[in-house]
């Protein structure tokens, strides 16, 4: 179960950088040229969800995005309490990322629910088929790619 998190914090982060590469592209810049601004929201402070946090800070760090240099990383965590997840979400909409990572299925839905046109990545979600996530979802959600 721990190697099935760490491939899917890998895949989250590769998304994520894959994105931020699109966004960031024009013929004058590269990734240390301007800051990137990430959220990244949190549901509650555990190992496991920690570790995706922290897999994906890597994997931007591999890709040269260092946080205080060329990233800055807008992170909220909820500590356990859901209703800390709205007030959050507005927050991140408002600092107008490139890009939110959603950790765990209830941030992704305050996310989503929230702000629809800034790109999210989710990681730590059980099932995103349920929750019309998945490319093969009746209702695809182009914000959302997993």
């Amino acid at each position: 179960m721990k190697k099935f998190k760490q491939i899917i914090a890998v895949a989250a982060t590769l998304t994520a950088v894959t994105l931020l590469a699109a966004c960031g592209k024009n013929s004058s810049s590269s990734s240390s040229d301007k800051t990137v601004k990430i959220g990244v929201l949190q549901l509650v402070s555990q190992s496991a969800l920690d570790d995706a946090r922290k897999g994906f800070e890597q994997e931007l760090a591999k890709e040269g995005y260092k946080d205080g240099k060329n990233l800055k990383i807008d992170y909220v965590n909820a500590q356990g309490d859901q209703s800390n997840l709205k007030t959050m979400s507005q927050q991140l909409q408002k600092d107008k990322n490139v890009l939110n990572l959603a950790i765990a299925t209830p941030a992704a839905q305050a996310l989503q629910k929230q702000d629809s046109k800034t790109p999210m990545l989710f990681t730590a979600v059980t099932d995103p088929k349920s929750a019309a996530w998945s490319p093969t979802s009746p209702i695809p959600i182009p914000t959302l790619p997993g």
